[in-house]
């Protein structure tokens, strides 16, 4: 049984998101495609907006993903909870809104996708026993084959040392301390960036700072 499933790259800005709506169904029907997964972290630019999203799933797409922008646009975050149809990287932290992989019924055939982001170094629930892509997707095979012991309700650090690579974060918590507060540039919504920071002390402080905050938020910005 043939199924073929179209993967498209970056949808940039109203531009991309029209001709998107001019040509994909077109484009669906000459070429007999299934299943379309589209990128939409820069159809608002820097970012995703709710709307966007309804736009390019109008336009014929099945799946939405996201990347290093998926927090450019604040208000997704809500949307990523409520669309299981919208997919931020997986080996994002488990902590991020939304979901990374999903398994979707399309009548013949179940299809899954998975969104993984390159060189980000997060760790615990849903972000791979080490915080690398190829772990993610081990951790989500495991997952579908029903082995499912790793997956706690406890954050495991992955023991990594990344002193020599820093960049700005985006940290939301209830409970800002002193470190926190020297480190930010700029508030943004609810949260703050951070000038640029080791990842290890980012780890550092993000593991101590869970105890006090679970509900803390980080992710970093590249």
């Amino acid at each position: 049984m043939l199924f073929r499933v179209l993967a498209l790259g970056d949808i940039t800005g109203e531009d991309g998101v029209e001709f998107l709506r001019r040509h994909l169904s077109y484009l669906k029907r000459e070429k007999g495609i299934d299943f379309v997964v589209a990128n939409g972290e820069n159809a608002a630019g820097n970012g995703l907006l709710p709307a966007h999203a309804e736009d390019i799933f109008s336009a014929g797409a099945d799946v939405v993903t996201l990347g290093n922008h998926t927090f450019g646009k604040t208000r997704i975050a809500d949307f990523l909870e409520e669309n299981p149809y919208i997919l931020r990287p997986a080996n994002y932290t488990g902590r991020a809104p939304g979901r990374g992989w999903a398994v979707y019924d399309c009548g013949r055939v179940q299809v899954g996708v998975l969104n993984l982001i390159g060189r980000h170094s997060f760790f615990g629930q849903g972000a791979g026993r080490y915080p690398t892509a190829f772990n993610a997707v081990g951790d989500c095979l495991d997952i579908l084959a029903g082995k499912v012991g790793f997956y706690t309700g406890t954050m495991t650090p992955a023991a990594v040392s990344n002193s020599a690579e820093a960049h700005p974060y985006y940290v939301r918590t209830a409970c800002p301390d002193e470190f926190l507060r020297s480190v930010t540039v700029e508030r943004w919504g609810e949260g703050v960036i951070t000038s640029c920071v080791s990842v290890e002390e980012m780890l550092r402080w993000g593991r101590a700072h869970l105890k006090k905050d679970p509900a803390c938020f980080v992710a970093g910005i590249r």
